[in-house]
């Protein structure tokens, strides 16, 4: 329930959460790669 509301907010308010999730891939693609 808690990620649901979690989508829910991110969907709202795409644009607020786009630079904190650009970052958390970019850093999560450099552990990877």
């Amino acid at each position: 329930a808690e990620f649901k509301a979690a989508c829910e907010e991110f969907f709202r308010n795409p644009s607020k959460y786009q630079r904190e999730l650009r970052s958390l891939l970019t850093n999560n693609f450099e552990l990877i790669g």
